[in-house]
């Protein structure tokens, strides 16, 4: 027996619900969702818009943040917020929400490119010589002498 498009397309979310490992993951994503719009209707724009991930798990929110600072500014709103979610479909069991700072990895297109090294002047290169020669001390009198040697002739 051949499925139409139609029957196809409402048969293959009820297979998927039916499965419990997707059924489960529908289901954090759908409190993720909802935690989101809770923050947003709770929290001040700026504030929200320093919040770069929501996950919700084992009665637990984390709240990734991007900065310390507004993970401080949060923090002072998490009594209130914790028994926003408690009043709210689906949050009934949370007992804690966590916040965290959202670490971004640095690309190498992110880096900063080096000009270029700079070279040291000829005044400054006899300052530090005239100022090497008269240390007793050997190891800091042999760092400038190379410091020293950086200049191009």
């Amino acid at each position: 027996m051949m499925l139409d498009r139609r029957q196809y397309l409402k048969t293959v979310p009820n297979l998927l619900l039916k499965d419990k490992k997707i059924s489960a993951i529908l289901e954090k994503n759908r409190l993720s969702a909802q935690a989101k719009i809770i923050l947003n209707n709770n929290l001040p724009k700026l504030l929200f818009s320093q919040c770069a991930s929501i996950q919700y798990r084992e009665q637990k929110l984390t709240i990734f943040v991007s900065n310390s600072s507004a993970l401080s500014k949060i923090r002072f709103s998490i009594p209130s917020l914790l028994e926003t979610f408690k009043n709210s479909e689906g949050f009934h069991d949370i007992k804690q929400i966590k916040l965290k700072i959202m670490v971004k990895a640095r690309g190498k297109d992110t880096l900063k490119k080096s000009e270029g090294k700079k070279k040291l002047s000829k005044e400054n290169k006899a300052l530090i010589l005239e100022n090497a020669y008269q240390m007793d001390f050997e190891p800091l009198k042999n760092a400038l002498i190379r410091l020293a040697s950086h200049h191009s002739d």
